[in-house]
């Protein structure tokens, strides 16, 4: 289902309190994870759940709208985009969202840039050590209140474990890969899991894809669905 880009506009300027101010909405992803719109003027992002079946539901617009806040208060070291408030009911796009700062950079995943590729290594080094530090930086700091009581390793393991089950009775290539994934965390279970340290954030999904780059320089980790403490 395709969102109407004017009505969309025009709800979210009453509830910025500023007719007129949006220029343009550029539809930057949709389809089955958080569908993300720039709006130009304000120069700010909505995030609203995708409006067909989502891959990783529920998509709970306050929780992710509360994680960057507390991220960006309480991890220096974790570059997140400023949040600008979070509709819930769903009466003014017709699903919840929540607005953040338009964040400059490039984001990439299955192909590197051309900017990366010719890079030299110590560019390249660099890069992969802002991205290590981010990560490093959020299971350092303390548990954070959004994202709910500690998960146990077991019980992170057995959720994806569900999730691989579910993929391996789709049929064809899914079936195979899903059965792979299944047998390999029975594996890892059956061989037992303990905690590696006090309880603390764990983003859930930072690869290359969830990161924005300018200029060689980390501008934010992004996409914080699958986060928890644990």
């Amino acid at each position: 289902m395709s969102r109407n880009l004017t009505s969309l506009a025009a709800a979210i300027e009453s509830y910025l309190g500023h007719p007129g101010s949006i220029t343009e909405v550029v539809s930057l992803s949709t389809g089955y994870s958080n569908e993300t719109y720039l709006l130009r003027g304000p120069d700010i992002v909505l995030r609203t759940p995708p409006a067909g079946k989502g891959l990783l539901p529920p998509y709970d617009m306050r929780r992710q709208h509360d994680v960057l806040a507390e991220v960006r208060d309480n991890v220096p070291g974790v570059p997140v985009p400023q949040v600008h408030g979070c509709s819930e009911d769903g009466s003014l796009i017709g699903a919840p969202f929540y607005l953040c700062d338009y964040v400059p950079g490039e984001s990439f995943e299955l192909a590197a840039p051309h900017w990366l590729v010719d890079a030299s290594p110590e560019f390249r080094r660099g890069m992969c050590e802002q991205w290590i530090d981010a990560v490093a930086a959020l299971h350092r700091a303390a548990p954070l209140p959004s994202l709910g009581a500690a998960r146990t390793p077991v019980s992170v393991y057995r959720a994806w474990r569900e999730l691989a089950a579910v993929d391996a009775e789709v049929g064809g290539a899914a079936t195979a890969q899903g059965g792979a994934v299944v047998a390999m965390l029975d594996e890892v279970l059956a061989r037992g899991l303990e905690s590696s340290g006090p309880p603390a954030p764990v983003h859930g999904d930072p690869k290359i894809g969830n990161t924005m780059w300018q200029d060689g320089r980390l501008t934010a980790l992004l996409d914080w669905e699958l986060a928890f403490n644990g």
